[in-house]
Parts: structure tokens; sequence; C-alpha cells
């Protein structure tokens, strides 16, 4: 069900607590995409950014070892251990820590982490095909969409978001996302929508310091889930169910979902609707009561 089409079945008294971030809004909601609380978030964050590229790129064939090393060196550069108290970045300043020398010796005097340090000093260094200027197009390039799209601009170069996950959640707040995916494509779509279910995962996870009678039920409604990694779900149907997380995810047969998804889950439960021939024979896998489909045999 379209965002804009499920509002209206919202009762009116629920009508405050709703959100709804449409990212082809005239005036949108801002969302950092490297936006933190704790050094936990931080490191998470770091690794949906990669994650998200791994799926749409295949980076053991587009990337591989030095573009890893590389984006996670400079967002962990463009992040920092702690917030800087007159500097909030977003992903847009990701490009200037490759093109602006004196941009990335300012980043560096507040890092303390020798590791980003030395990775800076190596970078700057080599030569060759892997010297700075031979990467920086390579890199930036997976978010160039970011930094000449107007709108999009609006949304991730806000230094701050603007909901909470956490109130999101713990208050029982209806979020509403609408991501444009014709407007934008499939790979901002899915970078963004990754990124929320990242949050949300991680508020879940935070649930953990809470008492079990203090956890909120909360239900997260994924449609098109087969254009997100199937990792994350894996981890959030393994472990959100004890922190009141109910996962609910769409897509139309088993062949879009990667991996070995449906058959190495704890699935609760599964709505199926008139199977094609590939996905019945995969679901029995999944529920025992399910028969694989038998070809039918008709007379001349």
């Amino acid at each position: 069900m379209p965002a804009h089409t499920a509002t209206v079945a919202v009762p009116e008294q629920r009508a405050e607590d709703v959100i709804l971030f449409d990212i082809l809004d005239k005036r949108p909601l801002g969302f950092n995409l490297i936006e933190w609380k704790t050094v936990e978030e931080r490191v998470l964050i770091i690794d949906e950014i990669f994650m998200t590229l791994d799926y749409l790129y295949d980076m053991k064939i587009a990337g591989g070892p030095i573009f890893e090393k590389n984006i996670r060196g400079m967002l962990q550069l463009l992040i920092s251990e702690k917030p800087r108290q007159d500097f909030i970045p977003t992903i847009l300043d990701l490009p200037s820590c490759y093109l602006n020398g004196d941009f990335r010796q300012w980043l560096l005097k507040t890092v303390v982490d020798p590791q980003v340090r030395d990775f800076i000093k190596e970078l700057e260094r080599t030569g060759g095909e892997a010297s700075l200027n031979n990467l920086s197009p390579y890199i930036t390039s997976k978010f160039s969409r970011f930094s000449y799209d107007t709108i999009l601009k609006r949304i991730v170069g806000q230094e701050k978001t603007s909901f909470d996950f956490d109130e999101i959640m713990n208050q029982g707040k209806i979020f509403f996302v609408k991501l444009g995916k014709g407007r934008f494509g499939s790979t901002v779509s899915a970078l963004i929508a990754n990124q929320l279910v990242a949050r949300f995962k991680m508020a879940a996870m935070k649930r953990g310091d809470m008492r079990p009678k203090d956890r909120k039920e909360f239900y997260l409604y994924v449609d098109e889930a087969h254009n997100l990694p199937s990792e994350n779900f894996m981890e959030l149907l393994s472990e959100a169910r004890k922190y009141r997380l109910s996962l609910i995810l769409a897509t139309q047969y088993t062949a879009q979902i990667s991996g070995d998804f449906p058959s190495k889950n704890n699935l609760i439960s599964a709505l199926v609707i008139l199977l094609g021939c590939p996905t019945g024979r995969v679901m029995p896998g999944c529920n025992s009561a399910m028969k694989p489909p038998r070809p039918l045999a008709f007379g001349h």
C-alpha cells in the first residue's frame, strides 16, 4: 500500500503520532545518513553503508579490499570518534575528503585513532594505480547521485535528522516512508531504505537495557523487501523478536531474495498467495505443512 494511501487509514486520534518521510516533498524532512549518538552506532553505520554498496555494486567484482579499506577509513575520518562542536558532517562532505587536502588535514586534527591517521598518511604517499587521484573518482562516483540531485541534497545534506528512531519505537509512533523509486531509481532508494532499516535495528538492540515489560510492541513493515540486503533482515529475524520488534516483509517471489534467506530463517508466519513453480519448490523447506507442487496431467 502506498504511503500516501496508508495515511488515510490512520484513526483521527492518532493523527499527531504520524510522521511522513516523503523524499519527493518540496520541504522534505532531513535524514543525515552518517549521524550517530554512540560509538556502537558509528561503527554500525559504516558497516551498513558498505553493506549496501556491496549489495548494489557487488564489491567482490567492482571493488575489492582496496575499495573497502578506503571507504571505511575515509568515513571514519569524516565521522570521527566523537562529535565535533563546530562541524556536523553529512554524506555530501565525503567527496571533499578526497578532493580537498586542507579539509582532510583539518579533520585529522580531531582524530586520535592511530589506524585512521596511518591510513591517511599511507593514502597520501601511495602512487601509481592506488594513488589518491586515481581512487577518488572511483569511490566518490558511488555517491554522486546525492551530490548532484537538488532534492536529495536537501534531505541528506541536513545536519540533524528530523525524526528520532528510539522515540518512534518506544512511543509507538506511526512512521510512513515514501522513497520515490520511480524518480530516483533503485540505487538511491535502496541506500536510504537500508539505512532506515538499520536505524530501527539499532533502536531495537538498545532495548536490551530496558526491562522486558517496558518494551513496547513495534511493527516494521517492509514492502519490496528484495531491494535491500537480506543480511539485515536475517539478523532482525533472529534477534529483534525478544526486543518486541515484529518484522513483516513483502516480496513477489523468492527468487528476488538474495542468497538462502528463505530457507535459513526462523520465520513465525508466512502468508503465501498464488505460488509459481520455482517459489513452490522453495517454500516447503520453510514450512513442513506445505507440499512441493506437482505437475498436472491433462488428457488428450
